[in-house]
């Protein structure tokens, strides 16, 4: 009878430890961290190379704008090394906590508002005493999470071959739980934020395995989409934010009101090419003097081009490429699908910003106010951005902790496998 009992009792729940593994520990990317290092050090340089002058204009100060980034670097950067020790397992319980905390955050936030120039009522910070918190940076995290965590729960389903199955599970649910936060932050209006939280949606679809007609079908529509922008301009102005529509407008002719809404535009692709091959040199910009309007935020990429250079700007592009490759490698090969649904998403992000901003200050794309990450001026992006810097190092602690694990048992194998060791007694 106790044999019985004891066979019918449910599995016990695996437990999750604790929340920081700071024993045994396996070592995190190495390459990765470096690359992090490498780029957050090389961001803070340019900045202050290229704020200096805004900074000595605007408040009789040429610290003012590192001093304050090098704050939050420093904060973000102690962030990362504590975010590195977290077990990914708790992130799944910490998942829809964090998503319904951020739907807080994102109605609290039309309780403060921020004038633009007269145009129209900005609600995207909220202000506390002499600080301000970004909201849509928290969501960018959020919506990578939840997304994980549905491509976890159904797998099955969303690899199904059924028709049904794979439709719902594959994509209505994704984007079931990207409208609350992508409506929300739409009327801010933040319309750069709202595209990167769908695009790290898709990509976490594609990774997560929606089926490829569906995915064929999603990039055909964006292409065709992009492609016939400049048919079907007129109509689409109207649908966009007030503060956008003369973006767009100006998208195919900037030269056309060059010292108006197009001066950011015109005065970016003037120290583009100024820059030439080897640029002016650290410092010696000249475009930065109060020509392109606050350089230290989404064109700051037009003054790097303009003291570095062609090769400058490669090497930039070369480090991105590689934060992307080592994030998206970590994504693939990590064993546990949830924390590589975690990390494609952490990757996407920085990926989907470095190509819209750069996009954007070439003319390739309409000016979207993207940011370039851990280059541009912003302490909510560059601390959130590191602290996911820290997850996703936490995640390749996982990967190198399995690949261990499953070395182990090879070694003990060639071990047992070795001829025993005989001990023959001494002759008296």
């Amino acid at each position: 009878m106790v044999n019985q009992k004891r066979q019918h009792q449910p599995p016990q729940r695996k437990r999750l430890g604790p929340l920081f593994l700071l024993k045994d520990a396996a070592p995190w990317n190495r390459s990765l961290f470096l690359t992090i290092l490498v780029i957050v050090l090389f961001g803070l340089v340019m900045l202050f190379s290229v704020s200096y002058a805004s900074g000595y204009y605007q408040y009789n100060d040429s610290f003012h704008y590192i001093s304050n980034q090098f704050q939050f670097a420093f904060a973000g950067c102690v962030v990362m090394v504590i975010a590195s020790y977290v077990n990914t397992e708790w992130l799944k319980i910490f998942t829809w906590p964090l998503y319904l905390l951020t739907i807080f955050l994102l109605i609290i936030v039309y309780a403060f508002t921020s004038p633009n120039e007269g145009l129209e009522e900005f609600h995207r910070w909220i202000y506390i005493g002499g600080s301000s918190f970004q909201p849509s940076e928290v969501a960018k995290f959020s919506i990578s999470l939840a997304c994980a965590s549905l491509a976890t729960r159904y797998e099955k389903k969303i690899r199904s071959n059924r028709f049904k199955e794979y439709t719902v599970y594959g994509i209505f649910i994704f984007f079931l739980a990207l409208a609350p936060m992508a409506v929300l932050i739409y009327f801010e209006p933040h319309l750069s934020a709202t595209i990167i939280m769908i695009c790290i949606t898709l990509i976490i679809m594609f990774m997560a395995g929606t089926n490829w007609k569906w995915c064929t079908f999603g990039i055909v529509s964006m292409a065709i989409g992009i492609a016939s922008i400049g048919l079907f301009l007129d109509k689409i102005i109207p649908l966009l934010p007030p503060h956008a529509q003369p973006r767009l407008l100006l998208w195919e002719d900037p030269f056309s009101d060059p010292l108006g809404d197009g001066m950011q535009t015109v005065q970016g692709l003037y120290a583009i090419g100024s820059g030439g091959l080897s640029g002016l040199g650290i410092g010696n910009s000249r475009q930065k003097h109060l020509w392109v309007p606050e350089p230290y935020n989404d064109f700051i990429f037009s003054i790097v081009c303009e003291e570095l250079g062609f090769i400058g700007a490669l090497i930039i592009l070369f480090l991105f490429a590689l934060l992307i490759f080592f994030g998206f490698r970590t994504a693939v090969k990590c064993p546990d699908r949830f924390s590589g649904l975690v990390a494609a998403g952490i990757t996407g992000q920085v990926a989907v910003q470095v190509f819209f901003n750069i996009g954007v200050v070439t003319g390739l794309l309409p000016n979207t106010g993207i940011s370039l990450p851990f280059f541009s001026y912003g302490g909510t992006s560059l601390l959130m951005l590191l602290g996911e810097m820290g997850i996703l190092l936490a995640i390749s602690r996982k990967c190198n902790k399995a690949r261990e694990e499953a070395s182990q048992p090879e070694q003990t194998e060639e071990k047992t496998n070795q001829d025993p060791i005989v001990i023959y007694p001494k002759k008296e």
